[in-house]
């Protein structure tokens, strides 16, 4: 269930395969977070993503602008990510941007507990980060 991306290659593929002959009303049901089926982990320039591919998004083809976005963050800068999903730019600006703090804004419970191990995987300060989760209009 792991995967690496190398950010240089035209082919963007890492082995990971999902056949999944649940009923999409059974699927609702199951149980996410690590250790469930759908739970899978993709490292991304050594930073680790874990998700339950079963409930929330996934894009390879954003390694390019994840990559830009980590060099365009700068040492203690705070940066507001309103649709932080998985952590797919909050962690590279963290990380390799090392912002002071983040503010991330996710309206779907299993992105934001995603994003939460993610957190902690990477040993990323949980002062670091504040997570707001529902409709980035309202919270």
């Amino acid at each position: 269930r792991r995967g690496t991306i190398d950010p240089e290659s035209r082919i963007r593929r890492s082995g990971h395969v999902l056949v999944d002959p649940t009923p999409p009303a059974a699927a609702a049901t199951l149980a996410t977070g690590p250790g469930s089926p759908g739970w899978i982990c993709v490292t991304e320039q050594g930073i680790r993503q874990s998700f339950d591919l079963t409930k929330v998004m996934f894009s390879r083809g954003n390694i390019s602008e994840k990559i830009r976005f980590g060099k365009l963050v700068q040492e203690g800068e705070t940066v507001l990510d309103m649709y932080s999903g998985i952590g797919y730019y909050t962690l590279p600006a963290l990380v390799l941007g090392r912002a002071k703090h983040v503010v991330a804004c996710e309206w779907n419970p299993d992105a934001t507990q995603a994003l939460r191990y993610n957190i902690q995987d990477n040993r990323i300060s949980s002062n670091r980060i504040t997570i707001y989760e529902g409709d980035c209009r309202e919270s």
